[in-house]
């Protein structure tokens, strides 16, 4: 059965206190995945497994990880590891291995889905979500065996607090594309388009809340504004993988929001996320 939807909102990457990975290319140092620069990427310098390491001085609140628009293919595989201090060797938390099940194909005019397509639609996601706890590492295992690109590569790492609406609230997400491109018709009546980016928004509409999810969604508007970026899925482990696929967005709240009351500690909420 499918889970609820959930969104990371805080990113304890960015305080970390030490980042590493098993390699990294020239210019695609691991300190990228802290960026919200889609262009930006730690990038390996080979297809063994990759371990990105992260550790923290007091314990982080996490409940979930995210990569944001990788290259990784179908088939690949990754692992969360999560220790409750820095020194520990066994995990506390340990997903065992995950296989992407569902990538898109590269946008037209790209043969792999590397950081070149980013800005074109291309680039997949992943996310994996537990129950809460304060860790004080972090180990991303990443292999993805026969990727064409020779490398495997992420542009940003989220992992933090995650909420989830406690009851089960009437929800629709519906997500379109802003596609840049300009056309004109010329004088010998050609139609002709100059490409540019093209990139994603998810609406969230959430009705029949209670009270305390109504009180934690505001607590996260809040907090995060139209500043600082969520991690959204929609349908975790959905029964099909497209399904997932197509509802996860990383990106900022846009800058209306609004929560209404309409009936007895019953309320509704529109949000809009845009892609960063």
């Amino acid at each position: 059965m499918a889970d609820n939807l959930k969104i990371i909102y805080t990113n304890s990457i960015d305080d970390a206190t030490t980042i590493a990975a098993t390699s990294e290319a020239t210019g695609f140092d691991i300190e990228n995945v802290q960026t919200d620069a889609k262009i930006k990427t730690w990038r390996s310098t080979s297809l063994s497994a990759q371990t990105l390491t992260f550790t923290w001085s007091t314990g982080q609140s996490i409940g979930g990880v995210a990569l944001a628009f990788t290259n990784l293919i179908l088939n690949s595989t990754i692992r969360i590891k999560c220790y409750t201090l820095a020194a520990d060797v066994s995990a506390a938390y340990d997903s065992g291995v995950k296989t992407l099940s569902f990538v898109y194909p590269p946008p037209a005019g790209f043969t792999t889905n590397n950081s070149t397509s980013f800005a074109y639609g291309g680039g997949n996601h992943w996310s994996w979500f537990f129950t809460q706890a304060s860790f004080e590492k972090l180990e991303i295992i990443i292999n993805s065996a026969g990727n064409p690109d020779n490398y495997m590569e992420v542009s940003r790492v989220i992992a933090g607090a995650v909420w989830s609406p406690v009851y089960n609230a009437m929800m629709n997400f519906p997500v379109a594309w802003d596609d840049l491109t300009s056309s004109v018709r010329l004088e010998s009546g050609d139609h002709v388009a100059e490409r540019n980016p093209i990139s994603r928004s998810m609406n969230i509409n959430l009705a029949a809340m209670r009270q305390a999810d109504k009180q934690t969604l505001s607590t996260i508007i809040r907090r995060n504004g139209a500043s600082e970026p969520v991690f959204v899925n929609a349908m975790p482990q959905a029964s099909v993988a497209e399904d997932e696929a197509h509802l996860q967005i990383y990106g900022r709240l846009n800058n209306e929001f609004s929560i209404n009351m309409f009936g007895v500690d019953l309320y509704e909420s529109q949000l809009s996320v845009i892609e960063i």
